[in-house]
């Protein structure tokens, strides 16, 4: 795709966007969007396209909607990469939630849910507190079994990793080290 001038790779982006139900006008509002590069949106379009009957992808491009700049531009990219690593590695993605904003939670085939957290450290603050509580006590879709992979691409720290997996959350560190993310 290097090789692709901008015009091309948009009209390969909005054909697998069509191919997976996206909206005509989900599809052109994030094609447009002045955060996403034609280079984000190829790397966030065929991560998305790799998870294959997944449900709620819209809702993902959604959120995406909300990006700032280069720097929410690449939290999602990264999201969408960790979430097709997860499906082609570890357990198929069957359906993606939006949870307070921009957090996506995936709900596996195998039960698991799949917290992707595109973050260099995560730190135990009072917001992760509450986010882990929340996602612990109200979390209930189809198919969920209890349990949380929350896939780091970078590190938690000794209390966070401790909190988590008291919640019933297995915290994986260093993800993009095992799994294709490009940067």
């Amino acid at each position: 795709m290097k090789a692709e001038p901008a015009n091309r790779l948009r009209i390969i982006n909005e054909g697998k966007l069509k191919a997976m139900g996206i909206s005509a006008d989900v599809t052109k509002r994030y094609l447009d969007h002045k955060a996403f590069s034609p280079r984000h949106d190829t790397i966030l379009v065929e991560a998305l396209s790799r998870l294959g009957g997944a449900r709620g992808r819209e809702q993902f491009l959604a959120a995406a909607l909300s990006a700032e700049d280069e720097t929410d531009a690449n939290f999602f990219t990264n999201t969408a990469q960790l979430l097709r690593a997860y499906h082609e590695t570890a357990s198929p993605i069957a359906e993606l939630h939006r949870v307070g904003g921009r957090l996506t939670v995936a709900q596996s085939k195998g039960g698991a849910a799949l917290v992707p957290l595109p973050i260099d450290h995560l730190m135990w603050t009072d917001a992760a507190d509450r986010r882990a509580q929340e996602l612990k006590t109200k979390y209930r879709a189809t198919g969920f079994k209890g349990k949380f992979d929350v896939w780091l691409t970078g590190t938690a720290s000794v209390l966070a990793r401790t909190r988590l997996a008291a919640r019933g959350m297995t915290v994986a560190e260093d993800v993009g080290k095992r799994v294709e993310i490009i940067d």
